[in-house]
């Protein structure tokens, strides 16, 4: 009788940590990509995603930003672009299609796909 309510005790416990096991859990201290927090859909593949400037790190002995979650040195590529430049507050690249500035996430320069779409949003009521 008591190997019967062992087994199962142990049954209902491995029912019940079954499903805490396949959740996923947001780590608090993650810095955020744009401000957003993970949505349970399938994410965007890196690709598709905007580059982000998250963090610039200028020192004597090295310079580099984190973009979109990656290091990257100056001269050192990302995607199809080129840390050409590195300020306090952006970073230059050059690729493709030109040069592109990437600003911290600030007050005075917002989430560049936020300014984009307002751009866009605004060109189509005039």
């Amino acid at each position: 009788m008591a190997k019967l309510l062992s087994a199962s005790l142990l049954l209902a416990i491995g029912l019940v940590a079954q499903p805490a096991q396949a959740e996923t859990f947001f780590d608090p201290t993650r810095p955020l990509v744009a401000g957003l927090v993970p949505e349970a859909g399938p994410a965007a593949s890196p690709a598709e995603a905007p580059l982000v400037l998250q963090s610039v790190l200028l020192s004597p002995q090295r310079k580099l930003a984190v973009i979109s979650g990656q290091s990257v040195a100056l001269g050192q590529r990302i995607r199809a672009y080129t840390l050409i430049n590195l300020g306090s507050r952006q970073a230059e690249l050059q690729g493709p299609q030109g040069r592109l500035t990437l600003w911290l996430l600030s007050d005075l320069h917002p989430d560049p796909a936020a300014v984009k779409k307002s751009a866009l949003q605004q060109g189509e009521r005039k």
